[in-house]
C-alpha cells in the first residue's frame, strides 16, 4: 500500500503540465524513496467531480479506482495531480479522502504552487489564444481578468490551509525561490523531503509559451476556425497540437517574448497589491508576490506590443494561413474524433485513446490532419523582417 498520498492541485499556469509529464514518463530517479504516480497523465476527470455536487456517481467511480490504486501500489509516496483541483472545495476533497482513502485521511498532503499575478496574466493569455479561449488583446485580457476573483489568491489558499493545516504546502512560482530554479525539480524536492534525486532532461517543453509572432498568427488561425464554426473542444485540441508542433521548428525563427505594457501592469498592481501582501504575510514571510508586482511595472513596456498579424506577416502569408486552417475543417467534420483521439494518445502514450484509430482509412485521415498542422506551424514560423523580407 502507498504510505503517503500527495494531491498536487496546480495552480493553473504553474508548470503542472511539465510536472505531470515528468511523472508520466518516470523521468526521476531516487534510490531512497519510491514514488507511484497516477496511471493517467492527469487526474482532471477526478478533480472535475469535485466542482459540482451533481456528479456523485462519477465521483464515486473515480475515487474507487484511486482507492484500488493506492491499496495495491507498493510505494512510499503516491501522487495524484490535476490543476482543476485548484477550483475544488477543500472540505469536499477531505470528505472524499476520508470516505474512499481512509488509510490516508490523517496523513494526506496537498501541494500547490502560485504564480505572481502579472506573470500569470501574461502566461495565461498566450495559452487562451492558443486554445481559442480568447481572441482579444493582452491589455483587454488583463482588464477582464481583473474583474474576476480567480487571481484573488489569498482567500482561496487560506481555505486550503484551514482544512489541511500543516499538511498543505504553497510554493511560490518564482525561479529564484524554486529548487534549482525549476518548477519540476522543486516539486520532486518537496515531495521527497530533500532526499537526493536526479531528473532526466525532458525531450520537449510541456505547454511552452508562445512568442508574440506566434500569438498573432494563432489569433488569425483561431478566428478562422471560429468563423467556420469548429466546436470549441476541437479548437482547443487543434490549438494545443499546433503549439506542440511549433516546438519542433528549427532555431533561428524570430520570436519575441510577450510583455505587459505599463498601463496594464500598473492596473494589475493596483488591483492585486492587497492580495499579494496578504499572501506574502500568510505563506511566505517575505514580500515575494508584492515584489513581483513591482517588478512587473518596472519591466513593462511603455506601450502595448502590436498583436496585429499584419505587423509580422505579409498579406500573402496571412491568406495562406487562413486557407490552411480552413482546409482542416472538412476532414475534421467528417470524422471529428479519430484525430482528436490520436492527439490525446500522443500526449499520453498507453492511454485508452490508442485503440481509437486502427483502421487504414482513419490512419490516412489522421496523417492528413497532422500534415496540415505541420504546414500551419511552418507558416507561423516564417516571420517578415522590418524591410519586409521573409525570414525562414
Amino acid at each position: 500500500m502507498i504510505k503517503t498520498l500527495v494531491f498536487h492541485i496546480g495552480d493553473p499556469k504553474n508548470g503542472s503540465s511539465s510536472i505531470q509529464r515528468a511523472l508520466f514518463d518516470r523521468r526521476w530517479r531516487c534510490d531512497q524513496v519510491r514514488i507511484a504516480p497516477q496511471h493517467e497523465l492527469n487526474a482532471s476527470g477526478l478533480a472535475n467531480t469535485l466542482l459540482k455536487d451533481n456528479r456523485p456517481e462519477r465521483r464515486r467511480k473515480l475515487f474507487r479506482l484511486k482507492q484500488d490504486w493506492a491499496r495495491h501500489e507498493d510505494a512510499d509516496i503516491g501522487v495524484i495531480s490535476a490543476e482543476f483541483f485548484a477550483k475544488a472545495r477543500p472540505h469536499l476533497l477531505q470528505l472524499c479522502v476520508h470516505e474512499y482513502l481512509p488509510e490516508h485521511a490523517d496523513g494526506v498532503l496537498v501541494l500547490a504552487s502560485v504564480r505572481p499575478h502579472a506573470a500569470w496574466v501574461a502566461s495565461a493569455y498566450g495559452t487562451r489564444v492558443k486554445t481559442g479561449g480568447t481572441l482579444t488583446t493582452l491589455s483587454d485580457f488583463a482588464a477582464q481578468i481583473s474583474q474576476r476573483p480567480f487571481l484573488d489568491y489569498y482567500p482561496r489558499f487560506a481555505r486550503w490551509k484551514s482544512v489541511f493545516g500543516s499538511r498543505f504546502t504553497l510554493r511560490p512560482f518564482v525561479p529564484a525561490k524554486l529548487h534549482q530554479g525549476d518548477v519540476v525539480a522543486d516539486f520532486f524536492h518537496q515531495i521527497l523531503e530533500g532526499a537526493p534525486f536526479a531528473l532526466q532532461e525532458a525531450p520537449t517543453s510541456a505547454n511552452s509559451s508562445l512568442s508574440v509572432e506566434e500569438i498573432t498568427a494563432m489569433r488569425v488561425i483561431q478566428e478562422t476556425w471560429v468563423r467556420l464554426e469548429v466546436p470549441k473542444p476541437l479548437r482547443l485540441a487543434l490549438g494545443g497540437a499546433l503549439g506542440r508542433t511549433l516546438e519542433g521548428l528549427p532555431e533561428g525563427c524570430t520570436r519575441s517574448k510577450l510583455r505587459l505594457d505599463q498601463a496594464s501592469a500598473g492596473a494589475l498592481r493596483t488591483r492585486f497589491i492587497k492580495d499579494a501582501r496578504a499572501l506574502d504575510n500568510a505563506f511566505f514571510g517575505k514580500p515575494l508576490m508584492e515584489a513581483a508586482l513591482d517588478g512587473a511595472v518596472e519591466s513593462a513596456l511603455p506601450e502595448p506590443q502590436s498583436l496585429e498579424a499584419e505587423a509580422y506577416f505579409t498579406a500573402a502569408q496571412l491568406v495562406e494561413m487562413q486557407e490552411a486552417a480552413a482546409a482542416l475543417v472538412p476532414p475534421l467534420r467528417a470524422d471529428p474524433q479519430a484525430w482528436r483521439n490520436d492527439y490525446r494518445f500522443r500526449k499520453a502514450p498507453g492511454s485508452k485513446y490508442g485503440k481509437a484509430a486502427a483502421g487504414i482509412r482513419q490512419r490516412q485521415h489522421i496523417d492528413d490532419v497532422w500534415a496540415q498542422l505541420n504546414r500551419l506551424a511552418g507558416l507561423m514560423g516564417r516571420v517578415q523582417s522590418e524591410d519586409k523580407k521573409v525570414i525562414t
